[in-house]
């Protein structure tokens, strides 16, 4: 019974479509539970990553900068963290050259001690020694306050500063009463700057922005505080695997909405307020009457995010290799340089004859007073676009000032080969020198209207993470590559589960049912033909389209229930050929019997009319002589005389059809046909004559009986 009820079932997972419907939907619902795990997160994201690489590079604007704190810049400030004032001599420098924006990706949590000024301290100290009345502002002069600085810089430029939940508290610094009253001033102008309230009416919907491990601010101090134009958090959020896929653009704090500092930046280049940010639970971030800062065109900038306010950014590549990247180094030399090598660029362009640049540097002023006060979006855009050209007209002015000193170099540096002079050694030294110089200049000039981001980027940084593009990123990065995916819009959309579910289900019914009515050849077409077009169509919307939906998943659902009935198929299969072959390469010659085996469908051969030849042979005398010889003995002279007649049929590819006592009956041209099926009956006949007469020689010497054999 066992037996029968399992060999039903199997046939039933075989050919009958319920059987083979529900199978597709118990596995495909099996799956969809697989696609709650960690496992399967892990893998999928890294077919993620995979689908990444093959991506083409996403275009870069070019108005974002990294003011890079380099191993340059470390070698010759000092150590870090600096003294503030150093931020704020790089910010004085870069105020007159007017960038839109300038953020920190460094924290200011703390006061900085105060510096002693060498040359007013050295005054002070004399009139100390003569006896002179020291005054308290000579005496404050001498000892550098660089968060006041720091302070005064900040204010002067539009600069965004940096903070963090921390999931921990920290213990209570005590405060002078005066201390304290700047302290919750400060956090009163940043809560107003930095957050807005949840809607009433959206508490619910809006608690799942809500990180209970996150239990407090950190805030920049006071004195920042009170400068800064805008705040924004820099907690960085990683998927189960390490790797920084997507951003968390919202917090909710304290029934407040806090922005992460890559929003922050995109909103203040896009002039859109706080105020005028749309917030679409689980769906999308609507920035209404946003400017492009590309085009300067005016209009709502929808975001996606998923149901914890994030969203995939478009990383464009390296860190080194993508958008433009000025040391912090530069900005304080630029001011002893600048004359310098400006002073050069006008010789060069006197030399040349040539007056272009002076003419484009005149257009620009022009065109900037005039960009500023009109109204008219349609001439800003016009006249924008007119900025852009003419400064990359100069830029490539200048640079061919700076190709051409290169070019001496390289004359110099061919001399050298030939000429071990200390001269030209001398030389070349000081052009090299020059050369960087004005390469410095000129990349700091370049500033004007850049979105600039300050932050760690030399040896040894701790803030490094992993992108699905590179194994070691500096995360600063994390804010340029936010921003240009917005300006780009090249959002990666994740399409809804429910979609992802119900292809999963789909495909798995369908190719149950496709594999239960195709050949073993078929089955594997069929699974190998939908695994390839489906990644290649999932690759192709992911690289071209911006699509992500699932590739593990999906590849399961085409591979599992398939493979499943498949492989009962194939023990099916392979019993049914067992059998053909047990039972009948008895009758049948071993060709005959492989193609049965590759088509059972030709033993059907009832209905069907066709010419065969049958072949018949008796032995003469048969009842005489079985009567003459014990039973042992007939079954031994039977087996030998029929076992011989047989293999000469299955030689020539007869079937035998059955045997009845000594009687052999066969046919020609079926199962197998052959249009030859006369003459190999013949054939087989006449070598079934000239064996008997052997053996009818051997069964002489035994002493047997001699069997003479009819055939027809």
């Amino acid at each position: 019974m066992p037996e029968i009820k399992f060999d039903t079932i199997r046939k039933n997972i075989e050919s009958n479509p319920l059987y083979g419907a529900a199978i597709g939907l118990i596995l495909g619902l099996l799956i969809i539970g697989f696609l709650f795990t960690n496992v399967y997160r892990l893998f999928e994201y890294k077919l993620f990553d995979v689908r990444f690489k093959i991506k083409p590079q996403l275009p870069q604007w070019e108005y974002l900068t990294f003011l890079d704190i380099d191993d340059n810049s470390i070698s010759n400030v000092g150590q870090f963290p600096w003294p503030r004032y150093i931020y704020a001599n790089g910010l004085e420098v870069i105020k007159d050259i007017a960038p839109k924006q300038i953020a920190f990706d460094i924290q200011f949590m703390d006061k900085s001690p105060r510096y002693a000024q060498p040359d007013i301290l050295k005054i002070v100290e004399e009139k100390v020694k003569t006896g002179k009345r020291i005054t308290y502002e000579e005496l404050n002069q001498a000892i550098l306050d660089s968060d006041r600085l720091f302070s005064e810089a900040i204010a002067k430029n539009n600069v965004i500063l940096a903070y963090s939940f921390l999931n921990r508290t920290l213990a209570e610094t005590k405060l002078t009463p005066e201390e304290q009253q700047k302290r919750n001033e400060s956090i009163q102008r940043f809560e107003k700057i930095a957050s807005i309230p949840v809607p009433k009416d959206k508490q619910k919907e809006f608690s799942r922005y809500v990180d209970p491990t996150r239990v407090i601010i950190q805030y920049p101090i006071p004195e920042l505080a009170m400068k800064a134009r805008d705040f924004g958090y820099v907690d960085s959020d990683f998927d189960i695997d390490g790797i920084a896929r997507r951003i968390r653009l919202i917090r909710v704090f304290n029934d407040r909405i806090y922005f992460h500092m890559a929003m922050v930046m995109l909103m203040d280049l896009m002039k859109v307020k706080k105020t005028d940010v749309e917030i679409v639970h689980g769906k999308h971030i609507i920035l209404h009457n946003a400017i492009d800062p590309i085009t300067l065109q005016k209009k709502d900038y929808v975001i996606p995010i998923d149901d914890a306010g994030m969203s995939y950014i478009h990383w464009s590549g390296e860190f080194t290799e993508t958008f433009n990247h000025v040391s912090f180094y530069a900005l304080l030399e630029y001011n002893q340089l600048k004359d310098t090598i400006h002073e050069f660029f006008d010789e060069q362009e006197v030399q040349s004859k040539n007056t272009e640049r002076s003419r484009l540097y005149g257009e620009l002023a022009t065109m900037h007073e005039i960009f500023e006060k009109t109204k008219d979006m349609k001439a800003k855009q016009d006249l924008w676009e007119k900025i852009k050209t003419n400064r990359k007209r100069l830029y490539e002015i200048e640079s061919g000032y700076i190709k051409n000193l290169e070019n001496q170099l390289a004359e110099i540096n061919k001399q050298l080969k030939e000429n071990n002079d200390n001269q030209l050694k001398e030389a070349s030294k000081n052009l090299i020198n020059f050369i960087n110089a004005a390469r410095l200049v000129l990349e700091v000039d370049r500033l004007k209207d850049h979105s600039c981001i300050i932050g760690l980027t030399a040896t040894a940084s701790h803030d490094i993470g992993v992108t699905p593009l590179s194994s070691e990123y500096l995360m600063v990065g994390t804010y340029h590559n936010f921003i240009n995916t917005v300006l780009q819009q090249a959002y990666i959309y994740q399409i809804p589960q429910w979609i992802d579910y119900c292809l999963i289900l789909l495909l798995a019914i369908f190719l149950v049912l496709a594999v239960q009515r195709l050949s073993a050849m078929g089955t594997i077409t069929a699974i190998v033909g939908t695994l390839v077009v489906y990644n290649i169509i999932n690759i192709a919307l992911f690289a071209f389209q911006n699509l992500y939906m699932d590739q593990l998943g999906v590849s399961l659902a085409i591979l599992l229930p398939s493979a499943i009935v498949s492989s009962v198929k194939f023990m099916s299969e392979e019993s049914q050929k067992r059998y053909i072959k047990e039972v009948f390469s008895k009758y049948m010659a071993p060709r005959v019997v492989e193609e049965l085996i590759k088509d059972p469908g030709k033993l059907q051969l009832g209905g069907e009319l066709r010419n065969i030849s049958i072949f018949f042979s008796d032995v003469a005398g048969f009842s005489s002589i079985s009567e003459k010889l014990t039973p042992q003995e007939l079954v031994a002279l039977l087996n030998e005389y029929l076992s011989e007649m047989t293999d000469i049929i299955l030689k020539y590819e007869g079937t035998v059809d059955k045997y009845e006592g000594d009687a052999i009956i066969a046919f020609f041209g079926a199962p197998l046909a052959f249009e030859d099926h006369p003459e190999r009956v013949c054939l087989a006949a006449i070598d079934m004559k000239r064996r008997l007469a052997e053996l009818r020689e051997e069964w002489r010497k035994k002493g047997t009986f001699e069997l003479r054999v009819r055939m027809g």
